[in-house]
């Protein structure tokens, strides 16, 4: 029997570690540092009490304020406490058993106690039990050879995570163990990520509603009505009306505006938006309308123009915590897109005040193409955002990136994006970058998607890990006997991703292009970023139905082979376990086959996705051409494959409100409007319209 001391100099701790670990809920982070404290640090000890001796043959935990005198070994807990230290952590040797993890704050506790389990062989590729892996059944705890400091590559580490149902314990304790740092402002679990030593987020497109045009007022009156001139003038000729308000970007040189939006910003940081660390304003999606009034024109540029804005909200934040109105402070984001005409770099100074408060811009590459890595060239949209991020990377804001794996039109898709991830990641940091985020993850269901977000979190946090030996390691241990043949089903598909933004990009693509093609003779070819003809796109679109093809038959193969393996683990009919690890073995007996049919299954949707809107565009492509025999064949094959992807559903959509959608594989495509018209079309010319 050997006992492992887990120490922490907290008055207290070893008596009461198992009740403070659970406190979170009765703890204000803010004004409560030594609860904080005390809470992520008896949690961290009580987490190494669950996972360690699962795994060590006949080993003890016991809690101790003090390391051992008498040479046994131990793991000593502390937490430093300094701001600002984004989860560094140091492992140091105090004696040949002895080490002492010491998180510079509180999640660097939190981070140094998963990598001592990492150390011990365990590891998180998904969330829940199916995504954690355990380590081979041993007789010792493993200490590390060495002492070692651990600081991440980004300071702030998330996900956009959109949906106000969105929220998942299991998936905030993946984040955790995947060294994340940063969680938005859910109900439910941001006492828990204070817990973990996260910060919390908030904010996005909050004043579409805030300055909603006919909202009521007190007294019934419209807000547009009482202040028409808080919203933008447009260019001539347009004329500003109620209902084309927001249309244009609102006036950021109106200080009455500003003064009326710092106080709906005050009031929810006092309520809903108390926990928030970190707030998002973004302005109207207008896509190049900012006002035109004099006074926003003396602003500058666009990007200025918003910039003038959240400085005006900067000031007032100041003054409001000052004059002791706000009991805290926050960091302000800017997301710099096309959507507010905020891309481009600003042409002014960044004013002071926003550096001093560590405000920062998020940089949104939505319509980027991953042909490409950014700043490698030679493709024209990204280089345009290349030449965007080189312009943020020489201001003073701390830059973030926010890229776009899960989201829009390819949102749901199995993509793969590991050698562009980390390449167009080093190229950002090159540039200053610091933080990393992107939209939207997934909660569910994430079959080949879950290497993008083990690969998302590892970047983060070690910009410059060995890409290569880290797919070795997560194909044999998510795939065992099957690695091989998945990781060329994965390669298949990071070939297939590469053009995934010709045809299913936010703007300027084949998706957004022929959105409202609904059978009728077009007047036009379709406009497109690399494909230089019909019949390219049209080659193209067969070749990525092919790569999905492969991969289909490398997963299926091994599922089938998985499944045989998987039969011989069951358990006798009425067998029980006798111990916790036969238990666990007991429950994940065919994990590997559940997590193939889920990459089956994302796989099946991708392919039939490609393939449909291959023959739209072979369809368009016919009838621009006149070419009604070619129309007719293609026709049958597109409702044969529409009424196929009616019968399937694909995995839960979240709206902004509360709630989730789950649709069938032909709505969630996209696609349904132009099979429709196809259809109706069909039926009106006598043609196969079934």
């Amino acid at each position: 029997m050997t006992t492992l001391t887990i120490a922490a100099a907290i008055p207290g701790f070893a008596d009461n570690a198992h009740d403070w670990e659970t406190s979170e809920n009765n703890i204000n982070f803010r004004r409560a540092p030594e609860l904080a404290e005390r809470c992520t640090v008896s949690f961290a000890a009580c987490e190494l009490r669950r996972f360690l001796p699962r795994t060590i043959g006949g080993l003890e935990i016991a809690l101790a304020e003090e390391p051992p005198a008498d040479g046994s070994p131990y793991v000593a807990l502390e937490c430093r406490g300094l701001d600002f230290q984004f989860g560094a952590f140091d492992f140091k040797i105090e004696s040949p058993a002895g080490l002492r993890i010491s998180g510079a704050d509180r999640n660097g506790v939190i981070n140094g106690m998963y990598e001592f389990l990492r150390l011990q062989g365990w590891d998180w590729l998904e969330p829940g039990a199916r995504g954690e892996y355990v380590p081979e059944f041993t007789d010792r705890v493993i200490f590390p050879e060495q002492s070692r400091t651990y600081k991440p590559s980004c300071h702030y580490r998330s996900f956009c995570e959109e949906g106000a149902s969105k929220e998942s314990e299991e998936y905030l304790f993946w984040m955790a163990r995947n060294r994340m740092n940063c969680h938005w402002n859910y109900p439910l679990t941001r006492k828990l990520a204070r817990k973990f030593g996260m910060y919390i987020q908030v904010g996005g497109h909050v004043y579409h509603e805030i300055l909603d045009p006919k909202r009521l007022l007190a007294g019934g009156r419209r807000l547009f009505d009482l202040h028409p001139e808080w919203y933008g003038t447009p260019k001539p000729p347009a004329v500003k009306t109620a209902d084309n308000a927001q249309g244009t970007q609102f006036c950021s040189s109106n200080p009455d505006l500003m003064d009326f939006l710092a106080d709906e910003l005050l009031r929810l940081l006092k309520t809903d938006w108390y926990e928030a660390d970190i707030v998002s304003l973004v302005g109207f999606d207008t896509w190049g309308a900012t006002c035109q009034c004099p006074d926003c024109q003396k602003l500058g540029g666009d990007t200025d123009k918003n910039i003038a804005f959240l400085a005006a909200q900067r000031r007032r934040m100041d003054r409001a915590v000052a004059d002791g109105v706000l009991d805290h402070n926050v960091m302000l984001n800017l997301d710099a897109y096309e959507g507010t005409s905020t891309m481009r770099a600003p042409e002014r100074e960044i004013p002071e005040e926003m550096i001093a408060a560590r405000d920062f811009v998020s940089a949104c590459v939505i319509n980027r193409c991953y042909r490409h890595a950014i700043g490698e060239g030679p493709c024209e949209k990204n280089e345009m955002y290349a030449e965007d991020l080189r312009g943020w990377g020489k201001q003073k804001l701390c830059l973030s990136v926010l890229e776009y794996y899960n989201v829009s039109r390819h949102e749901d898709m199995p993509l793969v994006f590991a050698h562009n991830m980390q390449r167009t990641q080093k190229f950002c940091r090159k540039l200053g970058a610091r933080a990393v985020s992107y939209m939207h993850s997934p909660l569910a269901n994430w079959g080949f998607r879950a290497q993008n977000q083990i690969l998302h979190a590892l970047f983060a946090w070690d910009m410059d890990a060995d890409l290569d030996a880290f797919l070795e390691y997560y194909y044999a241990r998510r795939y065992e006997a099957h690695a091989g043949a998945m990781r060329a089903a994965y390669d298949a598909v990071e070939e297939a991703t590469l053009d995934v933004a010709e045809w299913r990009a936010w703007f300027s693509s084949i998706l957004a292009d022929i959105a409202s093609y609904r059978g009728l003779k077009p007047a036009r070819p379709i406009r497109m970023r690399h494909y230089a003809s019909h019949e390219e796109a049209i080659r193209g679109g067969n070749s990525i139905v092919s790569l999905y093809e492969k991969a289909i038959a490398l997963t299926r193969a091994s599922l089938e082979k998985e499944r045989d393996i998987a039969s011989r683990k069951m358990g006798a009919p009425g067998a029980r376990a006798a111990n916790p690890a036969e238990a666990y073995a007991f429950r994940t007996y065919d994990r590997t086959a559940n997590v193939l049919a889920e990459d089956l299954r994302g796989l099946l949707y991708a392919r039939d996705v490609f393939a449909l809107m291959t023959l739209v565009v072979d369809h368009y492509d016919a009838n621009f051409l006149g070419l009604e025999a070619r129309m007719l064949s293609i026709e049958d094959r597109i409702f044969k494959l529409a009424d196929r992807m009616e019968t399937y559903w694909v995995p839960m959509t979240f709206p902004h409100a509360a709630g989730f959608r789950v649709p069938d594989a032909l709505t969630r495509s996209q696609m349904r409007p132009q099979v429709d018209g196809i259809r109706r079309n069909a039926k009106k010319t006598g043609g196969n319209s079934r």
